[in-house]
């Protein structure tokens, strides 16, 4: 389980590293590995050194909040070995969230980027706790059918 728990850490740790190193080297290519899966409004963006982010300022608190909580999980292994919380977790994370977008899109606020990030960071430390159980497990059957497959082989 610990195998599993550092690779989901160290994934979530490298993407969110990536999303960093963009304003750091001004790099394109990963501005561009980064468009898939954000718009990346400049003016929605959390800014190092002048430079935006690879994602905007909600999806950087998504991709934060999740890394949280998988590093909480590496952390306090006690945590991990629990059940996953179940999907009743996932309306109060996401509320705010919506409630954000509901406002933004309604036209009843101006929503800022820091409003945007808080409520990512919910969002994504939400879907974190609810995903990681199914997360490792997959993982951990990653490894074990490849390992499988190996000693099949040999």
């Amino acid at each position: 389980m610990l195998r599993e728990r550092l690779l989901l850490f160290t994934g979530a740790l490298l993407w969110c590293a990536g999303i960093v190193a963009a304003p750091l080297t001004g790099e394109r290519t990963v501005y561009r590995f980064y468009s898939p899966v954000c718009h990346q409004f400049e003016s929605r963006s959390l800014r190092i050194a002048e430079r935006p982010l690879a994602v905007c300022g909600r999806c950087s608190g998504i991709y934060a909040g999740f890394l949280a909580v998988a590093g909480v999980m590496l952390a306090v292994p006690s945590l991990a070995l629990r059940r996953s919380p179940g999907p009743g977790l996932l309306i109060p994370s996401l509320l705010p969230l919506a409630a954000s977008l509901l406002a933004e899109w309604g036209g009843m606020a101006e929503v800022t980027t820091a409003v945007r990030t808080v409520t990512g960071l919910f969002a994504g430390a939400g879907l974190a706790a609810v995903l990681y159980r199914t997360l490792t497990d997959a993982i951990g059957s990653l490894f074990s059918n490849h390992t499988s497959t190996h000693e099949t082989n040999a």
